[in-house]
């Protein structure tokens, strides 16, 4: 694909950017420190299957620097359409299952568009 002006892609393919957010129980739980090292592994170990995937454009995951506890997963797709096929990939299906019993709030992930 060669990229036309604006970062889109020249065939009219728009990239999809998704943006997912997770947070670990408070430190006053006991749970926590466990539970935030499990998030980091589960995000770490979901990223290789990922990366290979055709539509795969880029995937990264985050840690805050303020807050241990939030942790994020950006990644960019080739159209919504790959992004879609992603989450309904064996090794996505496994990530949701085992990082959500791990969090305190429902994963939450958002398609986001480049605006600057």
């Amino acid at each position: 694909m060669t990229p036309s002006r604006g970062g889109r892609p020249a065939s009219g393919l728009r990239p999809c950017d998704v943006i997912s957010y997770s947070q670990s129980p408070p430190v006053s739980s006991p749970a926590w420190h466990s539970n935030e090292a499990a998030v980091a592994k589960t995000l770490i170990d979901v990223l290789a299957p990922s990366r290979d995937e055709p539509g795969c454009l880029g995937i990264y995951a985050f840690r805050s620097v303020r807050d241990p506890r939030l942790f994020f997963i950006h990644s960019r797709w080739r159209d919504e359409a790959a992004f879609e096929a992603h989450a309904g990939l064996p090794h996505t299906v496994r990530f949701v299952e085992r990082v959500e019993p791990l969090i305190d709030y429902p994963l939450e992930v958002t398609l986001a568009e480049q605006i600057g």
